[in-house]
């Protein structure tokens, strides 16, 4: 009887379209809790720069998801963009012409088997990590290490074959995924706080909110912050008036408001929540 071969294990199962789609599913998956994690990392630099949290605002996972897309600018896309190259190197390779095959072939392993000095690099730079964060270019030393952790699971780096066991294979691979998830906490937290700054200096464009109570309020004085209350004998549901506010955020009824010229070291942030004896009106914001 002739016996078909077997292939590694899991090789046939993916062929399948159930196997096919438990792999899109499993991917899918990792990416959004990538994304989550990005995102809950945006939101708290971002808010964080106007005193709140994003739990005390009560975002959910998919609006986490969705922030996290605000991420895909320059620093993330070359890290994605690196790791995609890096990943297609391999199928690469083999369309080159073969003389340049073995030229390219000699160069990654040649780095490969220098795969400490890349490791070195990366700690280097974590020397001046602070001077490069504040120039926004924190996360290439973690990236860097990582890189270095990965070049030597390669079989150029091994003699020709791939490292196995917990210390030669499972902790580096492991290793490099956590350098790799502080680049992305580094991008995500960079871009939250300059976005928060670069919307701070355009507080006049968000919407504008006008709030009406039954009584004062007693917010924190403000210079931008207008308060007009009527006499008790004015026959009217809200004596209060106050504008100058500008729109942060709102969630169920809770909004998030800003002063006009609002500074990050010295100004408040109103937090109201809408009831019978509050309301708001909400109005386009103007320069």
């Amino acid at each position: 009887m002739t016996e078909h071969p077997v292939g590694p294990p899991g090789v046939a199962d993916q062929a399948t379209p159930a196997g096919l789609l438990k792999s899109v599913v499993a991917q899918a998956s990792f990416v959004a809790a990538l994304m989550f994690y990005a995102g809950v990392l945006y939101d708290g630099a971002y808010y964080g720069y106007f005193h709140l949290s994003p739990i005390g605002i009560g975002f959910t996972f998919p609006e986490l998801v969705i922030q996290s897309l605000r991420l895909l600018a320059l620093p993330l896309l070359i890290l994605l963009s690196a790791t995609l190259v890096v990943l297609q190197v391999p199928d690469l390779l083999r369309r080159l012409p073969r003389p340049a095959q073995r030229i390219a072939r000699g160069s990654l392993d040649a780095v490969a088997r220098r795969h400490v000095l890349v490791m070195l690099s990366g700690v280097l730079l974590l020397l001046a990590w602070r001077p490069l964060q504040l120039r926004g270019w924190g996360w290439i030393a973690p990236t860097t290490i990582a890189a270095g952790l990965m070049l030597g699971q390669t079989k150029a780096a091994n003699g020709g074959r791939r490292p196995k066991g917990m210390l030669r294979h499972a902790v580096p691979v492991f290793a490099a995924g956590l350098f790799l998830l502080w680049a992305v906490a580094l991008i995500a937290a960079l871009m939250g706080r300059s976005d928060a700054e670069a919307d701070a200096r355009t507080v006049e464009d968000r919407t504008a909110v006008v709030v009406f109570s039954t009584k004062s309020l007693k917010l924190t004085p403000h210079r931008s912050l207008h308060e007009q209350c009527l006499g008790a004998e004015v026959d009217t549901l809200y004596h209060c008036r106050y504008e100058g506010l500008r729109l942060l955020v709102t969630r169920g009824g809770r909004y998030d408001l800003l002063p006009l010229d609002w500074q990050h070291d010295y100004d408040p942030v109103y937090v109201l929540q809408e009831s019978a004896d509050l309301r708001v009106e909400l109005l386009p914001g103007t320069r």
